[in-house]
């Protein structure tokens, strides 16, 4: 059997930077928000496009101090009880270590799982987990080398298999 990985539709056509397909055990999640903190004045994160085309935001690594909040948001499959969750890392503008949380149900647990952006690009798997609700990365990530970059839309931000 091969393995489908996050934009398939069939196990016939991968390749690891082709966009997130909806089918009925995937789901494609982009982000609901990005804040700036107000102790960061100007611009904090911008516009861009990877080395495949695919359109993304990026900033720079922040040290201790949160400038940018990407926010992904959804119930969509807060009840599936088993999924994959991977992430797009862009070609380009992403080299440094992120700390992406997500929380659960029924008890609103959190959970933290680090994703070294620079040792990946294209989908990435980060975690497994049942009934997550929320997902979010800052750029406060303990450096000051390096940017954070993903992509702008739910064809390249995390791909879901239940």
């Amino acid at each position: 059997m091969a393995a489908l990985f996050p934009g398939m539709s069939s196990a016939s056509a991968a390749v690891d930077h082709d966009p997130c397909r909806v089918g009925q055990t995937h789901y494609c999640i982009g982000p609901t928000r990005v804040t700036q903190g107000s102790q960061c004045p100007g611009s904090q994160y911008f516009k861009a496009t990877d080395g495949y085309g695919v359109s993304i935001n990026w900033t720079y690594s922040n040290n201790n101090v949160s400038c940018v909040r990407v926010d992904y948001n959804y119930d969509l499959i807060r009840e599936k009880t088993a999924c994959q969750y991977w992430f797009y890392v862009p070609a380009g503008h992403a080299t440094a270590p992120i700390y992406i949380g997500y929380w659960t149900h029924p008890y609103n647990k959190k959970y933290v799982a680090r994703l070294d952006e620079n040792a990946h690009e294209g989908w990435t798997h980060v975690f497994d987990a049942a009934q997550v609700y929320d997902i979010q990365f800052q750029d406060n990530n303990g450096t000051t080398a390096g940017t954070i970059g993903w992509g702008d839309s739910s064809a390249y931000g995390w791909s879901v298999w239940c």
